[in-house]
């Protein structure tokens, strides 16, 4: 989604991480130390937030994403 390469699995150009994307906000859930400025760069003008890669937990308990949001007639 992202166009991203990574190398954390041997002969492919995958990385461990989450993307999470909702209405208002999409956030990648990744570690800090593999993003370089430029991909940070990138990030920040396609509007992706980032954080890290544990946080993912944090943000989906405290329901960080909001209350909800209403489409079509029907809420989420």
């Amino acid at each position: 989604m992202l166009n991203l390469r990574g190398q954390d699995i041997p002969f492919n150009p995958l990385f461990h991480a989450y993307l999470y994307i909702g209405l208002d906000q999409v956030v990648l859930f990744t570690e800090g130390a593999k993003v370089t400025s430029v991909v940070s760069d990138y990030l920040k003008d396609l509007g992706v937030e980032r954080k890290e890669y544990n946080d993912l937990w944090t943000f989906l308990r405290r329901r960080e994403w909001g209350e909800g949001k209403v489409s079509c007639g029907r809420p989420f």
